[in-house]
């Protein structure tokens, strides 16, 4: 079975309890979690919370110029050793573990997979 790395991008001013949920609970389909901390200038900060209770690898990320999610997505990669990356953002509802066991059993003849 292929074990990606999941590379998301999560601003530190929101919670997002069922992709915390899902992280866990699907834990054992993953190599490693990187999770890009973005700061949009909201008061709230949930960095402290999130770096407790989520078994994941926390980047701060600049905002910098441009594209702020594209920097944070670029940075990442830089993180990443695996050779297979898988995308996520946090209102992708994951409805059980049927989806990672058909994708990450199949033969990978492609070099992008895209779940519609």
């Amino acid at each position: 079975m292929i074990k990606p790395d999941i590379i998301c991008v999560w601003g530190r001013h929101m919670d997002f309890p069922l992709f915390r949920y899902n992280l866990e609970r699907f834990k054992p389909y993953f190599n490693e979690v990187y999770i890009g901390l973005t700061n949009h200038g909201k008061l709230e900060n949930y960095t402290q919370f999130l770096t407790t209770n989520v078994d994941a690898k926390f980047k701060e990320i600049p905002m910098g110029s441009g594209d702020w999610r594209n920097n944070a997505v670029n940075e990442l990669l830089g993180y990443s050793t695996s050779n297979y990356l898988l995308f996520l953002e946090q209102d992708f509802l994951i409805p059980d573990q049927r989806l990672f066991e058909v994708l990450l059993n199949m033969k990978m003849d492609y070099d992008t997979v895209l779940y519609n």
